[in-house]
């Protein structure tokens, strides 16, 4: 089985440089809440997101919720 993913990447607002700490944060804070995610680059400043083929919206809405929140909460 095919696990779709995709990912977005943390940089410095100002100085656009990688902030792997941000995404180390993030990830903590994703997953206190219930969603796992996991870092990647050779920066380790991109967040992975491995969804399962049979997610349904309302897991998807769910688990974006607690995304947004984990970004809202380290900024």
């Amino acid at each position: 089985t095919t696990v779709p993913s995709t990912a977005s990447a943390g940089v410095d607002k100002e100085s656009k440089e990688p902030n792997p700490e941000f995404v180390k944060q993030l990830i903590q804070s994703a997953l206190q809440k219930g969603l796992l995610l996991e870092n990647a680059g050779s920066a380790g400043n991109v967040i992975r997101f491995l969804a399962p083929l049979c997610m349904t919206d309302e897991q998807m809405e769910a688990g974006l919720k607690i995304f947004e929140d984990a970004i809202i909460e380290n900024l």
